[in-house]
């Protein structure tokens, strides 16, 4: 699996879980993740066509972190002294979803 894959897959599991808890969506979680699909797809065809090298993914980290703020998560970047490692978390207490 590339790096590339793996972030999409991480947002996507991401964006899917926090927000669906907050926010309960009408029709369950199918018509959640339905109604974004076109969103999720787009933003992991765009990673794609930058193919950026790793810890170079400067476009790629900041268009994840751009979806994730809109979705309500707070961003702490330069992770590990990485400039473009970041960790997005929403909400408190337990689960912890990491």
């Amino acid at each position: 699996m590339s790096r590339a894959t793996a972030l999409f897959v991480c947002a996507t599991i991401i964006l899917q879980t926090a927000p669906v808890a907050a926010r309960k969506p009408a029709g369950g979680s199918d018509a959640f993740i339905d109604a974004r699909a076109d969103t999720w797809a787009q933003v992991a065809l765009q990673i794609w066509d930058w193919a950026e090298l790793g810890y170079k993914e400067q476009r790629s980290s900041a268009l994840l972190q751009e979806h994730l703020r809109a979705a309500g998560f707070t961003i702490r970047t330069g992770v590990a002294g990485i400039p473009t490692a970041f960790v997005a978390e929403y909400g408190s207490g337990n689960p912890v979803i990491g």
